[in-house]
């Protein structure tokens, strides 16, 4: 009965930060934005000197050079990410509509293939034609797609967050 309720008091925190986090995310998505890079290039940052780190500490058994290099490289690609946001913003918009094209056209070779073999092919297609949209959408203008994807995202979250409240509300005998 006691892990009981605090089961249904962790989901109904959980479900209250959520909502936060999604009313966040409507509210100020560019600032959700540039705290993501932030959180990317600190992560590239800290992965690159415990990397170094690694590499000075085994350089007697598999040498320095080659296990140095991704290490440097990681620090300066975070340098990188940190300094010039927009255009870690504009790379990941690009990388992201570029893999959207190539799992549209994907989509749009498996539909080929169902209706060769006589299968239903028209979801697949509007699939695809749906990945085409989003990525032409993302590589015109990365910065609103971006935002877009963070408010949809938002949305997301405050319904996520209603559902576990209310089942932690709701269902007492859970």
């Amino acid at each position: 009965m006691d892990v009981t309720k605090k089961l249904r008091r962790f989901g109904i925190i959980v479900g209250v930060l959520l909502v936060a986090l999604g009313v966040l995310c409507i509210a100020r998505p560019a600032m959700v934005m540039e705290f993501m890079i932030w959180v990317i290039g600190c992560s590239l940052l800290v992965a690159g000197i415990g990397q170094c780190f690694r590499a000075f500490s085994r350089r007697k058994e598999e040498g320095l050079m080659w296990n140095l290099v991704p290490g440097i490289v990681l620090v300066v690609l975070s340098a990188i990410v940190l300094i010039y946001q927009g255009i870690t913003l504009f790379t990941v918009g690009i990388f992201v509509g570029v893999m959207a094209f190539f799992m549209a056209f994907e989509r749009f070779g498996v539909a080929k293939m169902r209706k060769r073999s006589g299968e239903r092919y028209g979801p697949t297609v509007l699939f695809g034609i749906i990945q085409l949209l989003f990525g032409c959408c993302m590589i015109s203008n990365c910065f609103v797609t971006m935002l877009d994807i963070i408010i949809f995202t938002g949305i997301y979250a405050i319904c996520a967050g209603i559902m576990i409240i209310l089942s932690g509300v709701m269902f007492h005998d859970l």
